[in-house]
């Protein structure tokens, strides 16, 4: 074979003609695996062999052309190597050796097929040109040794890698159910307050951490709160500490979290803080502090924050820390104590009786003052209400008033008024007001002066201009007319201009013809002769003189030059009627009209105009401009309706203030509000005030003489002259007779009557309250300085005692005997305070 003839032609390198042929040679290629560069060669052994691990084609010329088998690689003949185990080569030349693919391994050398890389076993994974078996390692979330099948990681653990690691398990308080998990994140937590094991695989793995509570394993578990523990975890209840017992903390878990309340305190079951150990019955002081035994004299029924509740007045107890107000024993039958007392020492006849302390004690009458057993009378025109225990409860009745300083009660004067009892001054009528009674025991009895109007008692006010006031009333003045302010009588009201009539009464248009130019009477005057003026005109310059244009002189001549009669006149003038004036109780508003007034008004004869028309008397004008009678309390004129004074009444149909009766008992002077009659008085049914005799008397508010009685002479109440002297003072002794300041009493007259400092009891942590009890003995009242309690008699200690507390509800109060009568009990601190003033005892 071969494109040369032997002999002809020289084959080229890659090929030989064999010799043995002769002539029928043909240039053959060389084998293949070799190469020659030899022309012309008729000897097969110039075709040289490959290297080692190389090949070449048929005719190849050169070493060059040898390139690497499948299975080695290299750069040139002489450089093959055999492709790595992990690796194959499927092509000659110099390509590279082929890696084994990602999870495949190959532990052959000069692999020449991708088959030779065989796959890792289950669940494991190798890299990239893996050349033995054990580079297949277990996958993310499986386990096992290297180069075998792996087994997936259980539930409760995890693994992030590849490689024969174990498993991790879930963190303590973590727990998961997912197979073969590659994440951290697949351990949930567990739920608030609980924990779980290491590798916990299910929710219900999570139990409550100690000091934490659920009712079931796997939800969210709470805190214990204070005043609880719980020494267990998992599922269970807090346990409480004891009474008397407290913890602040919170999911304690411990029974020494429990901690003992302080002294005489208690906490009740789960005490949360050491301010619930409250102090017990009987002891005070702060919550969650150590507490102290209430005093002798005192109890306290409740337990917690608060005071003790001293004994009340006419009581006394020894027992200290007392838990009932039955501790507190009564003092004798109408005697008393002060508030607190420790002792039956201490129990004294009550103020308002008089009496020996050992009883009886006896009530002290109305008009009269007692203390300390002793008995004095009020002076004339001053009094105190029964049981009064004070010198200073005389005080002067209502319009009675004490102008000097220990003086007797004297009558408010004139346009004054006192309406309490006491020694205040009188006090002066409101402005523009006067009193209508001596000893005026009332502001009511300040009536408004004429001119001005208000109520009893004030404020007065001036009568505006149009109309005038009258025994405390405003008025109108009638229609169309005027008056200044402060006009007092209804005859102040004159005619407006342009109307006429007597003062006070109703006023009419001017008449036709006239001129008004208002005021007092005379107030209408004729126009001059030959002129004329329309009704209303309030100047003579408005008067005109006749036209002469009708025949008729009380005719007017229209636009359309027709005659008929003018306003104020009526009649058929075409038809030749005179122009008659207009009648009274009608008006015309001219020509042939005459129209009447509506029921029960009337109008003046020369009317024009509806509005002359006015309601008669003891009639006024509704809303409908239609008279109607005037009701009962008040009186109507002009058509106004007004009301009738205060403490008077009418019939329907009054026509006047005159009309208004004063009510029984009641009376004034002209043009003053009417009051109750003062005593020793009586009012006639006209209001008048009429004096009874000499010798005689009446009470407030008399209407005839038979309520006049003759005076009875009440005897003056006798002395006790047991008392001290301070009732002989106040009779007209010479010597001191008001009362010292605090802590001072007033000496004997014997021995010079100046206020000297009290020295009974000697006081300790207290002060004194008051001057001498009586005034001119050494027996000031004291209490207790503030934060001290009382021990004895003047000497306090350290304490809080007060009055009942609110929240009192353990012991119920002792009720008074119903045989008995009811005394409220009176502080002694208090005696005879105030003994200054009028009205003092005789």
């Amino acid at each position: 074979a071969g494109w040369a003839v032997p002999g002809t032609t020289v084959c080229p390198q890659g090929y030989y003609a064999p010799a043995e042929l002769g002539a029928m040679a043909n240039c053959t290629k060389c084998w293949r695996g070799s190469y020659s560069a030899a022309v012309g060669t008729m000897d097969i052994s110039t075709c040289t062999a490959c290297p080692a691990n190389t090949d070449s084609e048929p005719g190849d010329t050169v070493i060059a052309d040898c390139r690497c088998n499948v299975g080695y690689t290299g750069a040139g003949a002489y450089d093959c190597a055999a492709c790595s185990p992990g690796t194959y080569k499927d092509t000659n030349g110099s390509a590279t050796c082929v890696a084994c693919g990602r999870g495949k391994y190959s532990t052959d050398t000069a692999a020449v097929l991708e088959a030779q890389c065989l796959s890792c076993p289950l669940y494991t994974d190798a890299p990239v040109g893996s050349d033995e078996k054990t580079d297949c390692i277990c996958n993310a979330g499986y386990t096992g040794a290297d180069g075998f099948q792996c087994t997936e990681c259980p539930v409760g653990t995890y693994k992030p890698l590849n490689g024969s690691a174990a498993c991790t398990l879930c963190a303590i308080a973590q727990y998961s159910g997912a197979v073969a998990a590659t994440d951290a994140a697949t351990c949930q937590d567990c739920p608030a307050g609980s924990s779980a094991p290491e590798g916990s695989d299910v929710i219900t793995d999570c139990k409550c951490n100690l000091g934490y509570t659920s009712m079931s394993d796997g939800t969210v578990c709470t805190a214990c709160p204070a005043g609880t523990f719980k020494p267990t975890t998992g599922v269970g209840e807090c346990t409480a500490c004891v009474p008397g017992k407290y913890s602040e903390s919170v999911a304690a878990f411990s029974i020494s979290t429990c901690l003992d309340c302080p002294a005489n305190t208690y906490a009740p079951v789960s005490s949360g803080a050491r301010t619930d150990c409250t102090c017990n019955a009987g002891y005070i002081g702060d919550d969650g502090t150590a507490c102290v035994a209430c005093p002798t004299g005192s109890w306290k029924a409740f337990t917690g924050e608060g005071v003790c509740t001293a004994c009340a007045a006419g009581k006394y107890s020894v027992q200290p820390a007392a838990v009932s107000q039955s501790y507190c024993q009564n003092c004798a039958q109408y005697a008393d104590s002060p508030e607190g007392s420790s002792s039956g020492d201490m129990c004294i006849c009550q103020l308002g009786y008089y009496g020996p302390g050992t009883g009886p004690c006896t009530p002290c009458e109305q008009g009269h003052f007692c203390a300390l057993g002793q008995k004095g009378a009020c002076t004339a025109n001053s009094d105190a209400p029964a049981m009064s225990p004070y010198q200073a409860n005389c005080t002067c009745n209502a319009g009675f008033t004490v102008p000097v300083l220990d003086g007797p009660c004297e009558t408010c004067p004139a346009n004054t008024y006192k309406e309490v009892s006491g020694n205040q001054s009188c006090s002066t009528c409101p402005a523009n007001s006067v009193s209508l009674h001596d000893a005026s025991a009332s502001r009511l009895y300040c009536a408004c002066s004429p001119g001005y109007y208000g109520d009893l008692g004030g404020p007065c006010t001036q009568c505006p201009a149009g109309s005038w006031c009258s025994r405390g009333q405003q008025n109108a003045c009638p229609p169309f007319t005027e008056s200044a302010a402060g006009s007092d009588e209804q005859t102040d009201c004159h005619a407006m201009a342009g109307y006429s009539c007597a003062s006070g009464e109703t006023c009419n248009l001017c008449a036709v013809d006239n001129y008004c130019p208002g005021g007092p009477p005379p107030n209408i005057f004729p126009c001059p002769e030959g002129e004329q003026a329309p009704q209303g005109m309030s100047a003579e310059s408005q008067c005109v003189a006749a036209s002469g244009e009708c025949d008729d002189a009380n005719a007017e001549k229209l636009f359309g030059g027709a005659c008929r009669c003018r306003g104020g006149f009526w009649g058929d003038v075409p038809a030749g009627d005179p122009c008659v004036v207009c009648t009274a109780g009608s008006y015309c508003p001219g020509g042939n009209v005459r129209a009447s007034c509506t029921a029960h008004s009337s109008s003046a004869a020369g009317s024009a105009f509806a509005a002359s028309c006015q309601c008669d008397p003891g009639y006024y004008f509704d809303a409908a401009s239609q008279c109607v009678e005037c009701e009962s309390g008040k009186w109507c004129f002009g058509g106004a309706a007004n009301s009738c004074p205060q403490n008077t009444g009418s019939s329907p149909g009054a026509v006047s203030q005159e009309g208004c009766s004063p009510l029984r008992g009641h009376c004034a002077p002209p043009g003053m509000p009417y009051v109750e009659g003062e005593a020793g008085t009586w009012c006639d049914e006209f209001g008048a005030v009429n004096q009874c005799s000499e010798g005689f008397t009446s009470p407030v508010g008399s209407w005839s003489e038979a309520n006049c009685s003759a005076i009875v002479a009440t005897p003056a109440p006798a002395v006790n002259k047991s008392n001290t002297t301070e009732l002989s003072r106040s009779a007209g002794e010479a010597c001191g007779t008001g009362s010292c300041t605090v802590g001072f009493y007033r000496q004997q007259c014997a021995d010079g009557g100046e206020c000297v400092p009290c020295t009974t009891p000697v006081l300790s942590n207290a002060v004194w309250t008051s001057a001498g009890v009586p005034f001119d003995a050494d027996q000031c009242q004291w209490e207790c300085s503030d934060g001290f309690v009382q021990q004895s008699a003047g000497s306090c200690i350290q304490g809080a005692v007060n009055g009942t507390a609110a929240n009192e509800t353990a012991v119920e109060e002792e009720l008074p005997n119903p045989e008995e009568p009811v005394v409220t009990p009176i502080i002694l601190a208090a005696i005879m305070a105030g003994g200054g003033g009028g009205g003092v005892g005789s």
